[in-house]
């Protein structure tokens, strides 16, 4: 199921992948973020198409996100999913012209970067 935008010019498919890479791509470039993990096919049951780590859920008040992510040890964990939170809703908004209603982080793991 894909995301439809209209305006005078036509229409504007945007596939519910492409949602997630941005996201994605958002979640990685935050410092403190080590990557992404995977969940069981079931925790996205509802889910438009997960890719690794990013759940992507479209309502009509706007897309909800929920990333699982593995964050390096020693950092502010709070500060970091607040970065998160801030730099997925800008890219999202910005690159795509979609509201964004929620962005969730779930911290999996906890690792020392190497």
């Amino acid at each position: 199921m894909s995301i439809e935008l209209n305006n005078k010019y036509g229409s504007i498919v945007i596939s519910p992948e492409i949602i997630a890479e941005v996201a994605m791509k958002a979640t990685t470039q935050c410092y403190g973020v080590i990557g992404l993990t995977a969940k069981p096919a079931k925790s996205f049951a509802g889910l438009l198409k997960p890719i690794k780590g990013v759940g992507v859920i479209d309502s009509p008040d706007g897309i909800t996100l929920d990333l699982y992510v593995i964050i390096q040890y020693g950092v502010n964990m709070v500060a970091v999913a607040e970065n998160i939170m801030d730099s997925v809703r800008f890219q999202i908004e910005h690159q795509l012209s979609l509201p964004v209603r929620d962005v969730n982080v779930h911290i999996e793991q906890v690792r020392v970067s190497q």
